[in-house]
Order: structure tokens, then sequence, then C-alpha cells
């Protein structure tokens, strides 16, 4: 096999989500290596071409928490070290898959189980919400001054988010973390943050919104400590 397992049009139709795109990238993988003879690998230019896409998925992905393959420089060591690198990420992906299947049981059960207010978003707003959340992750993502640290400590809270959010939640409290994040990414960036103050500042809406109508309040309340987006100098 020679050029490259992963076409263009397969690489643009990657999902966000940084785990369900590895499960189709390794997928991928081992469906051709399986298909080859045993005793066959994979060429070295196919294997070349491999690292240097992991470099790229791995750099845009920085929540996988993974260092990006480094190739080894003689060829024979190459396809191992590739099907460590693949074995690697395939069990990161499937081990968070199951964490989120966990945490929505949680979300699920505390819930139900609560004595407490429970909230309930709306058809409208838990569609918005993922929208927003979704649209944050692209943002910050490829957001050219925030520092990397920075920037993977949004996406790690960004992914807690989204792994939590379901349509009825017994608490709210992650939404307000994001909110006071907010503040510190308009700090150090100041009017580049307007895309991303927007959007926060729309989740915190609905969010507030939603606790509101939970707690015998006016749904139209106006959310406490959150300015219009065009001031930009406080959350």
């Amino acid at each position: 096999m020679n050029g490259s397992i992963f076409s263009d049009e397969f690489v643009r139709k990657l999902p966000a989500d940084p785990w369900d795109a590895a499960v189709l990238v390794t997928g991928a993988y081992f469906k051709v290596l399986h298909a080859r003879d045993a005793a066959t690998i994979l060429s070295d230019a196919v294997i070349v071409d491999i690292y240097g896409f992991l470099s790229i998925f791995f750099e845009h992905h920085p929540e996988l928490e993974l260092p990006a393959p480094v190739i080894p420089p003689e060829p024979p060591e190459r396809n191992n070290a590739l099907a460590e690198v693949m074995n690697k990420l395939a069990r990161t992906a499937e081990n968070h898959i199951v964490q989120v299947r966990v945490a929505a049981s949680r979300q699920r059960y505390s819930a139900a189980l609560s004595k407490d207010v429970v909230y309930t978003f709306s058809d409208k707003h838990y569609s918005r919400l993922q929208d927003l959340l979704g649209g944050l992750r692209t943002l910050i993502s490829g957001h050219p001054t925030l520092l990397p640290a920075h920037k993977h400590r949004l996406l790690r809270r960004l992914e807690s988010l989204q792994t939590e959010l379901r349509k009825t939640m017994a608490n709210l409290d992650r939404f307000w973390g994001l909110v006071a994040e907010a503040g510190v990414v308009q700090g150090k960036l100041g009017a580049e943050a307007r895309p991303l103050v927007e959007r926060i500042r729309e989740i915190a809406q609905i969010v507030w919104s939603t606790q509101a109508v939970a707690n015998g309040l006016a749904e139209g309340a106006a959310p406490p400590l959150v300015p219009g987006a065009t001031d930009l100098k406080m959350i």
C-alpha cells in the first residue's frame, strides 16, 4: 500500500469530538492492518504518512493528553512503534467513552434520587447549550493567542460540561465555573475574548433561566453579574 490510509474526505469528516474522532482513526488503521496478511507490514511510506497525521491530530486535540508520536529513525522499528501508539490511542478513547457513560448514569440517578431541586432544560435550551459548548470547543482549540496551558484548562472544563450535560440535572455548578473562567479569559485577551465571552454569556443566561424556573422565580429574570457582551470590562 502506498500513499495514505486516510483520505482527505475521511479527515474532513472526522467529528470535532476528539474521542469520537480517535475511535474512527484507530478503527481505520486496524481495519487496514487486519485486512493484510499477518506476515506483511504496512509500507514505510504509509507508516511515515500516518505518523505525520497523528502529530497534527494530537496537536489539534490536546484534550487527549497524549504526546505527539516520535517516529523511530530506523524503518524496521516504525511499524511496531506505530501499533503501540494506535493501541494507546484506542485505549484512551475507549476509557473516555466508558467514563462518559458512567457520568451520564451518575447524573441521571443523581437527579432521580435527589431530594433537592432538580433542573430541567427545555428542548430548545438543551439543544442550544450543545451547540454553544461545541462552538466554544472549536473557538478555543483554534485560538491563536491563548497559551497552551490555558487552552488545555479551558478544554478540560468544556469536556467535563459536555460529558455531564443532560436535559435534567441535579447540579449546575460546573456552568458557573465556566462563567468565572470567562473572566480570566477576558482579563488575558481583552477585546479578543469577545467571541468566547458572547457564547459564555448566552450559556449563563440559559442556565440562569433554568435555575430561576426550578426555584420558582420568573423565567425572564436577568442573570446576576452577567452584563451585555458589549461591556468587555467585566463578566
